[in-house]
């Protein structure tokens, strides 16, 4: 994950401004990138309740764009462990997204950073 999009940092915010403390930041990571795999829309009221009423003020103007970041050749990277539900299959329609897109030399890393990138966005962190 490229650190200057501060995924980590970002869910942080989002947990402690959304007074959702208890739940894991991988079950964020699981929520975030499920949104992204069923198409990404850009209506918070597509993100199932309770998930879309915690928004933020905003995505801070210092962080850029997942996409801008990953056109770098140098990217300084953080690793972002989490182990999401293996209902959601999220391992296989990762494989199966980068198949269909015909994204075979993109690692899988970087697409987690654009759908986590777009989620956190979208919910204004």
């Amino acid at each position: 994950m490229p650190k200057v999009l501060e995924i980590g940092h970002r869910l942080q915010i989002l947990k402690v401004v959304s007074r959702i403390e208890r739940i894991p930041p991988a079950d964020l990571v699981a929520i975030g990138l499920d949104w992204f795999l069923r198409g990404a829309t850009q209506n918070i009221m597509d993100i199932a309740p309770p998930w879309n009423q915690y928004t933020g003020n905003g995505t801070s103007q210092h962080i850029p764009h997942a996409e801008e970041v990953l056109q770098q050749r140098f990217v300084d990277r953080e690793q972002l462990k989490a182990s999401v539900p293996a209902q959601l299959e999220i391992g296989h329609r990762l494989a199966m997204y980068k198949l269909t897109n015909r994204l075979s030399r993109v690692p899988v890393g970087d697409i987690v950073a654009v759908g986590m990138d777009r989620w956190l966005r979208l919910m204004g962190f």
